[in-house]
């Protein structure tokens, strides 16, 4: 959030800011965003919500271009979408997790990494403009996206849970690795048609896992 907001003056002169901040902590960062917007012209353009629910994430994700976020189980809906991202994950999680979903992602392609250790906001705004001013990456890490965001279908009987030394969890279905947060482990037995998983292997644009 502070990143973000810091880096606000130069964001909204080319772009169009929902940001999801939290209900914790929206008082606050409405309060400092309107101090630092006070004499920007473009101050319209930041749109802050303390929470969006699935119909208002989804209306957003339709409209964006790109997205910043943390590296938790959002990645995988950033997948469906199709959406080149930013991806900043805790420097501090549960086994070291969200460093490994997001380096997983940024391997398939689909999004840049940032270290949330000292990030200044000029990094943020780089990494932005470099995926949206350069058209052929922009187009290949939403294809990437598309391709790491599948859907289980019904009746798929090949998957098998395999377990890893990291701590990661890996079911394989026989056209990639699906790497899945620990604390959403998928298994055979609750792997549901319909549900997201995230492919560290390559597939067909059109394959399903």
């Amino acid at each position: 959030n502070d990143t973000v907001v810091q880096a606000l003056p130069e964001l909204v002169k080319k772009y169009q800011v929902v940001h999801q901040v939290g209900v914790k902590n929206f008082d606050e960062v409405k309060g400092t965003s309107g101090v630092v917007l006070k004499d920007s012209e473009h101050k319209n353009r930041y749109k802050p919500f303390a929470y969006l629910e699935a119909l208002g994430m989804k209306m957003a994700a339709g409209s964006a271009n790109i997205v910043v976020s943390r590296a938790g189980s959002t990645i995988f809906e950033i997948a469906t979408w199709g959406l080149p991202s930013v991806i900043v994950p805790i420097s501090v999680s549960n086994g070291d997790h969200q460093r490994k979903n997001a380096y997983n992602y940024a391997r398939a392609g689909a999004c840049t990494v940032l270290e949330e250790n000292n990030l200044q906001p000029v990094e943020l705004i780089h990494a932005i403009d470099e995926i949206i001013d350069h058209k052929d990456k922009y187009d290949a890490m939403a294809a990437a996206a598309r391709r790491a965001g599948v859907r289980v279908v019904a009746g798929d009987t090949k998957v098998v849970e395999r377990g890893r030394a990291d701590g990661m969890y890996v079911v394989t279905s026989g056209v990639g690795e699906v790497i899945t947060d620990p604390g959403h482990p998928l298994t055979p037995a609750n792997l549901r048609a319909g549900d997201h998983v995230l492919l560290s292997g390559p597939i067909a644009d059109h394959g399903t896992a």
